[in-house]
């Protein structure tokens, strides 16, 4: 039931005003939570650009760009001597 400018909520009156900001409140709760990255990095083959691209997991950000003379298909890791 709407009262003037107030809308008359059970018991209590509210206004407009604060009735909105409610709902912008309990909207902007439901926003996406900002991303947390990962320790290391990730090595991205291209074949398209021939060429591999290095990734920083922990803001993942573009570290190297290591181009080569034919299409990477695979990366074979090896993580004895941390080296791909």
């Amino acid at each position: 039931m709407t009262i003037g400018r107030s809308v008359y909520n059970g018991s209590s009156v509210m206004t407009r005003r604060s009735a909105i900001a409610v709902c912008l409140s309990a909207a902007a709760g439901c926003g996406r939570r900002a991303a947390s990255g990962f320790d290391g990095h990730a090595f991205v083959a291209n074949e398209g650009s021939r060429a591999v691209a290095v990734v920083d997991l922990s803001s993942f950000t573009l570290v190297r760009h290591i181009p080569f003379a034919a299409p990477p298909t695979a990366l074979i890791p090896y993580p004895k001597t941390r080296t791909v």
